[in-house]
């Protein structure tokens, strides 16, 4: 039996063989995406998924161990807590609008509307930031009235807290 560092070896060597062309025998195999294929496996409800990190993360773990893959997977999914903190408008969940067993849905709309292109093109970060977040995202709505620079900042840890402060002084209405 071999041990754990070696399995890994001959996994990446395999995987690395794949991408540089290199026919070795075996291809690598992974699960490339999965949203709720390993919690229903496991018996879990999507509620369940979106609602338990730790089930929904347990239930991948078990499903990666189980079928041996040659590259991990990771659930596809986003805490449901956190839309609903966020209160996002752009999705529904199970557990939220939807019964338990459906699976999440996105809502489509024109979060950019027609004759924003150029805004858009001239400052991406910040149009984001003040545009398209505060209509997806009842909590982000006060970001509408940020007085911002066109300039990137998302990319600028230092940044965020200057963002923070001009939120806080925002009246909530």
């Amino acid at each position: 039996m071999s041990t754990a560092q070696e399995q890994f070896a001959a996994r990446e060597k395999r995987f690395n063989d794949a991408v540089n062309l290199k026919n070795k025998g075996r291809i690598p195999v992974s699960f490339a995406y999965g949203q709720y294929f390993a919690t229903e496996i496991a018996g879990i409800s999507k509620k369940e998924a979106m609602f338990d990190f730790d089930k929904l993360t347990k239930a991948w773990k078990d499903f990666n161990i189980r079928y041996d893959l040659d590259m991990a997977t990771f659930p596809a999914l986003f805490p449901a807590k956190g839309h609903e903190i966020l209160g996002i408008k752009s999705m529904k969940w199970p557990g939220g609008a939807l019964r338990d067993h459906e699976a999440f849905q996105y809502l489509e709309s024109d979060y950019l509307k027609e004759g924003e292109y150029d805004a858009y093109l001239n400052d991406p970060d910040g149009f984001v930031m003040k545009n398209i977040w505060p209509r997806i995202s009842s909590l982000m709505a006060p970001l509408a009235d940020l007085e911002l620079s066109p300039l990137s900042f998302l990319d600028n840890a230092f940044s965020l807290p200057l963002i923070l402060d001009q939120l806080c002084l925002i009246p909530l209405s």
